[in-house]
């Protein structure tokens, strides 16, 4: 991904060490000041089983992520991809950064065989 640049960016999936970065990256890239807690995004559980959420890394510092869950919707259950939000780095938008977590996310629930996102 040229578009990305010269910073190499590695996707990985999300862990609860993150929380304190995610969040202020959040309050960084946002115009309206978020009330989101450490308590509230640990509730997700990163990196749990039902956690799908990745984050974007350059240089050693998270620069964007996406916070996804699995849910199991309908009878019989049906695994679906639900999407929270994708968050990148002002310094970094326009790289295609978000694209690229998107499509890592997609590829990673191919691989689970979850086909709705």
């Amino acid at each position: 991904m040229s578009a990305i640049g010269k910073d190499a960016v590695n996707f990985r999936r999300m862990t609860r060490s993150d929380i304190d970065a995610i969040l202020v990256l959040v309050n960084k890239t946002t115009q309206v000041k978020t009330h989101v807690t450490y308590r509230e995004l640990a509730a997700n559980d990163p990196g749990g089983p039902l956690d799908l959420s990745l984050v974007a890394e350059a240089k050693g510092q998270i620069i964007g992520f996406i916070m996804a869950r699995l849910e199991y919707v309908y009878i019989p259950f049906v695994e679906v991809c639900l999407v929270h939000a994708v968050v990148v780095d002002r310094e970094y938008q326009r790289r295609h950064i978000g694209s690229a977590l998107i499509n890592e996310l997609s590829s990673h629930c191919h691989l689970q065989n979850i086909n709705t996102i």
